[in-house]
């Protein structure tokens, strides 16, 4: 009996595991399957590739479901319920995208969500919403349980006179060209609708610039005595930049090259603690508090570095 019951756990543990991630394919209506696959361990996607997955990390990821709304508009298409409560499947995937729809040749052939699910639909609210970019691309946001925090995204160009299929291998560098020009783009539409940094009720924040390198950013962090919280992965580098009255921003760089600066939310005042942690909170103010007889010391603002962000999904070839 015993023996039986320790095989039925190991064997609840194994298919609750199972479920750790999803993987799902991206949809790439334009191309040949076999002509993406021919090309995709070109050496000229592979920075590309880690722009893409930069932008995702630094700029789409950390928005909520309101920001998103703000930045891009209403939403073209949803997919809920992604669990198969009551016999109904939707699950990550869109069942319809839009004619236009472009999956840029650098990007990962499929991407992960997290598995982890409640039992009762009424408290899961994992769903997939797809936006307009402008007239560059879309957008597909993948959102977590609460509804409201966004896990992963896809980002897709849109089909214009210029655009070249990928029909075959031999289609790669105009393609290419074409991709490149496309990015840029979006980059830019980025830039003009994304909420801006430069705001002059945030002094903290003012001087913050694309143009800045890493060890900048350090020394704006140490001068204005700001909380900062660095992450790791890989050839990317993100920091969660937050003043005392709660303004917050994340700022992300690849190989040494702001790739952007996205202002989030503000936290109220009375909630940053509980969102830092009792503990670094102290130390920050400590390090804010003014020294008797001198100026406050801001040479060494509280910062805590980590290899993965909680609950954060990635992009996979």
């Amino acid at each position: 009996m015993k023996r039986t019951i320790a095989i039925a756990t190991l064997l609840f543990a194994l298919c609750s595991a199972s479920f750790a991630v999803i993987h799902f394919s991206l949809v790439a209506p334009q191309d040949v399957p076999e002509a993406r696959t021919g090309v995709q361990d070109r050496p000229e996607l592979k920075p590309l590739l880690d722009e893409f997955r930069a932008i995702i990390k630094a700029r789409l990821s950390p928005l909520k479901l309101d920001d998103v709304a703000k930045t891009f508009g209403p939403k073209l298409a949803t997919a809920t319920n992604w669990w198969e409560y009551y016999g109904k499947r939707s699950g990550p995937e869109l069942d319809q995208h839009p004619a236009d729809l472009v999956l840029p040749i650098f990007a990962p052939q499929a991407m992960m969500v997290s598995g982890l699910h409640t039992g009762n639909p009424v408290g899961d609210k994992s769903h997939t919403d797809l936006h307009a970019a402008g007239d560059i691309g879309y957008v597909e946001f993948y959102y977590q349980l609460n509804g409201e925090s966004v896990q992963n995204a896809a980002i897709y160009f849109r089909a214009d006179g210029k655009f070249v299929p990928l029909k075959s291998t031999n289609d790669f560098s105009k393609r290419l060209d074409w991709d490149k020009g496309k990015l840029d783009a979006f980059k830019d539409w980025l830039d003009a609708h994304l909420v801006p940094v430069t705001d002059s009720n945030i002094p903290e924040l003012r001087d913050l610039s694309l143009k800045m390198s890493e060890d900048q950013l350090k020394s704006h962090i140490e001068k204005h005595g700001l909380y900062a919280k660095k992450e790791l992965q890989k050839e990317r580098v993100s920091y969660w930049v937050l003043t005392p009255g709660g303004e917050n921003v994340f700022v992300g760089f690849v190989a040494g090259k702001c790739m952007g600066i996205q202002r989030m939310q503000p936290i109220p005042k009375q909630l940053i603690k509980d969102q830092i942690g009792a503990s670094e909170y102290r130390a920050w103010m400590a390090k804010r508090r003014p020294e008797p007889g001198g100026a406050g010391n801001r040479s060494q603002p509280s910062r805590s570095e980590t290899n993965s962000t909680p609950g954060a999904a990635g992009t996979g070839r």
